[in-house]
């Protein structure tokens, strides 16, 4: 039986350390420079390839009511 417990105990042991070094791990790559210039950088991209469409989009809306605008105006 106290073997039993023996092999438990360091089984515990083990995946007590193992779940600490990964969260250790994971903090330190959650909070490295290399982490946030790689998410700024997708965050610009996918920013980058929205504005021409939003401008498009509102140039069109601001034309739109301009021509209306000067309908109503005639």
């Amino acid at each position: 039986m106290s073997k039993i417990s023996q092999i438990l105990s360091i089984l515990s042991f083990i995946i007590s350390a193992s779940m600490l070094g990964g969260a250790y791990f994971g903090y330190k790559y959650v909070t490295s420079p290399q982490l946030k210039n790689r998410v700024m950088n997708e965050i610009l991209g996918n920013v980058q390839q929205m504005i021409p469409k939003m401008l498009d989009n509102q140039i069109r809306r601001i034309n739109t009511f301009i021509n209306k605008s000067a309908w109503k105006l005639n």
